[in-house]
């Protein structure tokens, strides 16, 4: 080990990314030697007896290492080969959020080493907003996903996710739509894209100015306990998040408790209690999470929480905007749609349970052949969506509506 001159960043790149290397262990070297810097020096035998003294199993991290700097030298060209760049706790440019962050749950403790593909950077000049729900997705969790990312990243506010198909991918696709800013957290290694069909959307997430990130190192596949575990990340990188859908047992609702864990602000989206995927956000409010319907809400809480000059006053010119844009009779965001008298009465009648055209036309005096027109009238305006027992709402609030003729 002495014919390096350690510095602290490289120092803990090294001992963090050894296999099986746990914070307890990483934190108990630090603790002994008093910097990372001087424990890299120290024999890996005597490192190795500190590290499992302090996590079962920490001996094996050292096993088939025989010198420290060829290690991270490794590394190091593993993520240059990725195109991307090894960042640890003690680097400079570690995101602040991560940095101070608190949480009163090992469970939920920062990371101390990421793989960074792109521009992560940017956070440190925004809001940041996680946007989570069900893999599983419907055609309203993600209109309603797509809608609030849209009008955050109109504000200037970053996105961030878990690059999973369902709230995820629609979140992220509309933030790189809208020329925001998004950031990806991966469950598995930057080589190993999951889903893999998302390889496109991620490299379009880095051209766009985004960033992928990931704390495990490249060659790691899909687990189950890893998309668990990475959810602290992607709260710990948003000042607040917001949950969209999911189930009441739904695992999305693990990123809200790693975020009250960290102090961060959870909302929730409000939904038909009737509805499966309503079950999970209408729960978080219950017990006391904060509901928004609109990325005029959330802007709102965030200026609350962070102040109003984080990005130098875009976000809250954004909003105030918006509020006189209300006022003054228009919706906040969206295009203008022009709907027929028969649309209007169906769309009234529209839920987020499917009802066949039968039962929407009872009681409205339209005949049989002017609410097939109708429903394809609000199809088309992606007002409405065809399932399987008829039709549902697929709106998302982002557009203003106005009455035709019949």
């Amino acid at each position: 080990m002495q014919g390096r001159t350690w510095s602290e960043p490289d120092a803990l790149t090294a001992f963090a990314s050894l296999p099986g290397m746990g914070p307890a262990s990483v934190r108990a070297i630090r603790e002994h030697y008093g910097s990372f810097a001087a424990a890299a020096k120290e024999p890996l035998d005597e490192l190795a007896q500190l590290a499992s003294a302090a996590t079962a199993g920490a001996w094996s991290a050292f096993e088939g290492i025989c010198d420290l700097s060829e290690h991270l030298a490794c590394v190091q060209s593993e993520a240059d080969r990725l195109g991307a760049d090894l960042l640890s706790a003690a680097h400079v440019a570690w995101p602040t959020r991560l940095a101070l962050l608190c949480a009163t749950e090992r469970e939920s403790e920062a990371p101390l080493l990421m793989y960074v593909r792109g521009n992560l950077g940017e956070l440190e000049r925004k809001y940041s907003v996680a946007i989570v729900g069900s893999r599983a997705a419907d055609s309203q969790a993600r209109s309603q996903a797509k809608a609030l990312s849209s009008g955050l990243a109109e504000a200037g506010v970053s996105v961030i996710s878990g690059g999973a198909v369902g709230v995820d991918a629609a979140a992220h696709k509309a933030a790189v739509e809208a020329g925001g800013h998004t950031v990806v957290v991966m469950g598995t290694g930057l080589d190993k894209p999951h889903p893999s069909r998302h390889k496109g959307l991620f490299r379009d997430i880095v051209d766009g100015g985004g960033a992928v990130v990931t704390e495990v190192p490249p060659g790691t596949a899909a687990n189950a306990g890893l998309f668990s575990k990475r959810n602290r990340i992607i709260s710990g990188l948003a000042d607040l998040i917001v949950v969209v859908s999911g189930k009441a047992n739904s695992g999305t609702l693990s990123t809200a408790r790693h975020a009250i864990s960290q102090e961060r602000t959870v909302c929730a989206v409000p939904g038909d209690p009737r509805r499966p995927l309503s079950a999970g956000p209408n729960r978080l409010l219950v017990h006391g999470a904060a509901a928004v319907v609109d990325a005029a809400d959330i802007v709102e809480l965030l200026l609350e929480i962070r102040g109003r000059d984080l990005d130098g006053g875009r976000a809250a010119d954004w909003l105030e905007q918006r509020q006189d844009e209300h006022q003054g009779g228009a919706i906040a965001t969206g295009a203008q749609v022009l709907l027929t008298m028969g649309a209007h009465k169906l769309l009234e009648r529209l839920e987020s349970l499917p009802r066949g055209p039968d039962t929407l036309g009872d009681g409205t005096g339209l005949s049989g052949a002017e609410v097939a027109a109708a429903l394809a009238e609000l199809e088309l305006a992606g007002l409405a969506e065809r399932v399987a027992g008829g039709y549902v709402l697929a709106g998302t609030g982002t557009v203003m509506v106005a009455r035709g003729g019949r």
